[in-house]
């Protein structure tokens, strides 16, 4: 009776472990979906860690930065967490490495998804341009629950009634200082700006902290791919 019970739970053991040897293996890295060469990631966690090349082709950190599916990566920012020195905000992004200027032709696209939202202050930056010295370029972002740009001095609304988990496509274009923005391949805004030193920047950046919501809430934005290209 006693070998018979251990035949059965080795048995059962062995299927558990067979099990899950073939969940962790459909389970793809974020470097295995995007292209991650171009970019540093930021974290909201451990003073806004960053992971530079070549970790961050390897790398992976539930639930802030993982794949669950094949398709997508999940990037995810709580509230509560740690942000840059000149952001009053949280942050799980990819940050471009390289830095141009205003007069070539530089062109970011970003396949995503914006999952979830933190309650009191519904706001999530899914991409934009940047710039080290006097801070945010353009945002393209979910102020639930319109999709708006912000840039030039003010928000401008590119698309109304934005239902979670809809997949679109941003394109930030800068060619000669005109910066145009495309949403599913409409030109959606377009305005002149010079400068130098930019950079993109994609992921999930939430515009929420401590002082609107509980550190529980977070913002979720999912991307199916990203491309950058300069000439």
């Amino acid at each position: 009776m006693r070998k018979e019970m251990l035949v059965v739970i080795i048995a059962v053991v062995t299927l558990c472990i067979t099990k899950t040897s073939n969940a962790l293996s459909l389970e793809n890295l974020p470097g295995d979906i995007l292209d991650l060469n171009p970019f540093t990631l930021q974290l909201p966690i451990d003073n806004n860690e960053e992971i530079h090349q070549p970790q961050l082709n390897t790398y992976s950190n539930y639930p802030y930065f993982y794949s669950a599916d094949n398709d997508y990566v999940t990037f995810l920012a709580f509230v509560n967490g740690s942000h840059t020195p000149n952001s009053l905000y949280e942050r799980t992004e990819l940050s471009e490495n390289k830095r141009w200027n205003s007069s070539g032709t530089s062109k970011m696209t970003v396949k995503e998804a914006y999952i979830h939202l933190p309650k009191n202050r519904p706001e999530l930056v899914g991409a934009q341009i940047h710039t080290p010295t006097s801070g945010v370029v353009l945002q393209v972002r979910l102020n639930y629950p319109n999709l708006v740009v912000l840039a030039n001095g003010g928000f401008h609304t590119i698309q109304e009634n934005y239902q979670l988990g809809t997949v679109h496509t941003v394109e930030l274009e800068v060619i000669n200082s005109q910066i145009t923005v495309y949403l599913n391949g409409e030109n959606v805004y377009s305005y002149k700006q010079e400068g130098t030193g930019w950079y993109f920047k994609a992921g999930a950046y939430v515009q929420s902290n401590l002082k609107y919501d509980e550190g529980s809430e977070y913002g979720q934005v999912d991307i199916y791919s990203v491309s950058i290209s300069h000439s």
